[in-house]
């Protein structure tokens, strides 16, 4: 194991991320590294070039950029001090900002506030491009340099381009959506073909500051002061959490498991088979211009329920995505309808038909207005979100008092008085947190709950952006979901014990216990559904108050 890291080039030995990092061939014109705070990512960047031994060749010429100079010159420049300067190489300031080899190789420093700045480097060729903290650019910035100013004509000479970062920053969503997204783990090669034809590879190296041995011996409250920030900013420097963002609504969401929190913080799993017998909702957020988006939310058993599979179109006519998201609806078995629809497919649009009237047409369900409250849906949201157990409750310091009770029941009834003896019941563990899932099949759901954002001129509500179609139909998915536990608390019992009894079969193979618990379950079905009287005699009343009071 690596103790210590030389800061100067001759003694310089990688850390075991910075190698796996070195290690990968300049095939690969794009590779990005880090995703945390603290692992020696611009270390990595400055001895890239050096490593492979490209300074050592006549034409070699590289660049390096940061946003801007002041940032260049307190962390790129200064370290690169100590690394090129025992090689030999010569520094200049303005105008140049560059070291020179004795090769007669030259890596430069860039800085990029602005767009437009890209064509100042529109007579430069360069062989290595690098970007640190490259979430803090456009990502016009980067594909420009990296795809026009970065080749090579000179055999033996590559043209690469690496880059490092944080998560979090005004590049946040396009690098994430460039090297996170495609693969999560990192360590997969991405091909992208381009638009002449010829194919660009690149690659994500994960690494954190667990991953830094210098740091973990010589400033181990480096971790203590990344765990004091702000959540967003801690899961992401601290974790390379790429779903963290600044002003998030939803911070409970979890995309992957944080090694700080128990084994249920987690919201995106991977796909199982729905049994034909769980309840199936539909809810859809109507569009076109904007995209179209439906789910299909499916309710556990347990009280648990999953976004199990989403569907989208964006300028398609509403007989062709209908007849699409028919033939989807018709695979469950135990679709519940109507299915939400946004409510502005009602409105008058001066047609034969309304949207909503053409939507039933091409999908043969029927349709209700969907519940479009946007700050009780999100609040909802939350609550189903939510994977940490409820705080203990405020009891009286009194505690329980019979007195108390007897008061209260005198005043204001039964039912209020029992309200009062419960108060005081142990609370039972909360289990099934969260109770709602999502496949991580359902891509543009995950994105939209991650980029919801406040508003500011209303912060109990969610800031409207482009692509918060999946966000409001998911809205009305959980709003039709809470009111299907509502109105069927019972028919939820007996599917947990429906399912209770199928398990029990596939652990013992018993069919004959099956059948009969079974039809004791059908049995007690017909029964509850049998019409409940709504009246009492007096008589009835009185009795079962002073019943009530004497115990």
């Amino acid at each position: 194991m690596v103790e210590e890291q030389e800061r100067d080039s001759e003694h310089f030995i990688p850390f075991a991320r910075q190698e796996e990092f070195f290690g990968i061939p300049t095939s690969i014109k794009e590779a990005f590294f880090g995703g945390a705070a603290g692992p020696g990512k611009s270390y990595a960047l400055l001895m890239d070039p050096i490593l492979r031994r490209l300074h050592e060749h006549p034409r070699f010429h590289g660049i390096l950029f940061r946003e801007s100079f002041r940032e260049q010159e307190e962390s790129l420049v200064f370290e690169s001090q100590h690394l090129y300067r025992p090689l030999g190489a010569t520094y200049s300031g303005k105008p140049t900002f560059a070291w020179k080899f004795p090769s007669g190789a030259v890596i430069r420093f860039g800085y990029l506030q602005r767009d437009e700045q890209v064509y100042q480097h529109d007579t430069a060729q360069y062989n290595y491009v690098a970007f640190d903290e490259l979430t803090a650019f456009t990502r016009f910035r980067w594909m420009y340099l990296v795809h026009v100013r970065c080749r090579t004509t000179v055999p033996g000479l590559p043209a690469y381009a690496r880059a490092a970062s944080n998560p979090l920053g005004i590049g946040h969503a396009w690098v994430k959506e460039r090297f996170i997204d495609p693969a999560p783990g990192g360590r997969r090669i991405i091909a992208e073909q381009m638009p002449d034809g010829t194919t660009v590879k690149r690659i994500f190296i994960p690494a954190k500051v667990t991953d830094n041995p210098l740091i973990m011996k010589e400033n181990p409250e480096y971790i203590n002061s990344l765990m004091l920030l702000p959540e967003a900013e801690k899961r992401s420097k601290l974790y390379g959490d790429w779903d963290a963002v600044a002003g998030q609504v939803f911070t409970e969401f979890r995309t992957q498991q944080m090694p700080d929190e128990p084994d249920n913080a987690i919201h995106v799993i991977k796909p199982f088979p729905i049994p034909e017998f769980w309840p199936v909702i539909l809810a859809i957020d109507w569009g076109f211009d904007h995209p179209m988006w439906a789910g299909f939310f499916a309710i556990s058993p347990i009280g648990r329920f999953y976004l199990c599979e989403e569907f989208t179109a964006k300028q398609v006519k509403i007989k062709i995505w209908g007849a699409d998201l028919a033939r989807r609806a018709h695979r469950y078995v135990n679709l519940k309808t109507p299915a939400s629809l946004d409510r502005s497919a009602w409105g008058d649009r001066g047609d034969e038909k309304t949207l909503s009237q053409q939507i039933e047409e091409a999908t043969l369900l029927p349709m209700e207005r969907a519940d479009s409250d946007r700050i009780g849906g999100k609040l909802l949201m939350h609550e189903y979100f939510r994977w940490k157990p409820r705080p203990v409750r405020f009891e009286p310091p009194t505690g329980y008092s019979k007195d108390t009770e007897d008061l209260i029941f005198r005043r204001r009834g039964e039912e209020a008085s029992l309200r009062y003896r419960q108060y005081f019941d142990p609370e039972p563990p909360e289990e099934n947190l969260p109770q709602f899932q999502v496949f991580d099949t359902c891509p543009e759901f995950i994105r939209a709950v991650i980029a919801c954002v406040s508003d500011p001129k209303k912060p109990e509500d969610v800031l409207k952006f482009d692509g918060d179609d999946p966000y409001d139909g998911g809205r009305y998915g959980f709003k039709r979901v809470h009111r299907y536990f509502d109105e069927s608390a019972d028919a939820h019992k007996s599917l947990v014990r429906r399912d209770t009894v199928i398990e029990k079969l596939h652990a013992t193979g018993d069919m004959t216990s099956f059948y009969q618990e079974m039809e004791k379950l059908e049995e007690d079905e017909r029964t509850d559904a049998a019409p409940v009287r709504r009246y009492h005699s007096f008589r009835t009343r009185r009795s079962r108050r002073a019943a009530y009071r004497s115990q």
